[in-house]
């Protein structure tokens, strides 16, 4: 005999994972046309990539943060593993990449739900809908000023006000980490300790993992680059023996200028320590946060590297 608990609990949804009731989903709907009729306007070519992939495809160059997050099942048809998709981005990377091969800059949007096994906050959607593009065939740093302000420009479409944008370059803290001579595992311990913002937890973890005393000041001195503007001046002094930091302070720069033009009302805030984002990325990065919320609400960057392993990285 079950309990009038037990079937309580078959209607029950599974954390993180919600329905959308009247009023919200017309509002969710519509709010997803408008950027998806701006995109077009803009050139993008709307695109409906599988909700599933064989897993080898989904996660090829997207990292191990995308496949602790995906959930996967095995294939009755072929056998092989199946992926529900954690992030759109590496799908359309695979259909420039494969399936659609154009010449040239390309240019596309899409709108659809994701579904993730865990969330990175305990109050978000594990299956929320990503809206985005994503522009390939252009190694210019217009390219990454377009997307970018794209993000801004559906953010406005949203009526959503104080925005901060966070900046930064994969470049900057790569080659620091390169420099140091530390091992991958530690390198990816030492992203963790920069990202908690803790001098005392950083003087520790360098005080046992690394004795050369430059590389331990060089680490310090990225730890506190973040802030204005000023931050960029800063950087280049600090690192004025490196080409590549240079170039990246330089793309910064040039973002930071065409968003102060554009969008006077957006605060700039730059993180040169930490990169916003997924590991798959490998130039600017930027997310926007706004007031009374503590995450990330949009985010994106460059990524040269994911194509590769379907032939042809753009």
């Amino acid at each position: 005999m079950s309990d009038s608990n037990d079937n309580n609990m078959v209607w029950m949804l599974p954390d993180g994972i919600d329905e959308v009731p009247p009023g919200m989903a017309l509002q969710a709907e519509s709010t997803r046309r408008t950027l998806l009729d701006h995109y077009l306007l803009a050139g993008y070519e709307l695109v409906i990539p599988p909700l599933v992939e064989f897993v080898d495809s989904l996660l090829s160059g997207a990292g191990a943060d995308l496949d602790t997050k995906t959930f996967k099942m095995t294939d009755r048809v072929s056998g092989r593993t199946l992926g529900v998709r954690a992030d759109i981005t590496p799908q359309i990377t695979r259909m420039d990449a494969h399936s659609l091969r154009s010449e040239g800059v390309s240019r596309f949007c899409y709108a659809g739900t994701v579904l993730r096994t865990l969330s990175d906050n305990p109050l978000e959607s594990r299956a929320p809908i990503q809206v985005g593009v994503e522009l390939y065939g252009e190694e210019s740093i217009q390219a990454d000023i377009e997307v970018l302000c794209l993000m801004l420009d559906s953010l406005q479409l949203c009526s959503i006000e104080n925005i901060t944008l966070d900046l930064g370059h994969v470049s900057v803290i790569e080659t620091v980490l390169e420099d140091s001579g530390l091992s991958a595992h530690q390198q990816r311990d030492l992203k963790k300790v920069l990202s908690t913002k803790l001098a005392q937890d950083l003087n520790q973890w360098l005080a046992t993992n690394v004795s050369d005393n430059s590389t331990a000041q060089q680490i310090r001195q990225l730890s506190g680059l973040c802030g204005g503007v000023e931050v960029l001046s800063r950087a280049k002094q600090v690192f004025s023996h490196s080409e590549k930091i240079s170039i990246a302070i330089e793309q910064l720069s040039l973002c930071a200028q065409s968003v102060a033009k554009s969008y006077p009302k957006v605060n700039l805030y730059f993180d040169l320590s930490e990169a916003p984002g997924y590991s798959y990325h490998t130039g600017v990065v930027f997310a926007a946060y706004v007031l009374d919320c503590g995450r990330m609400i949009a985010n994106g960057g460059r990524y040269d590297s994911v194509g590769a392993s379907f032939g042809r990285a753009r």
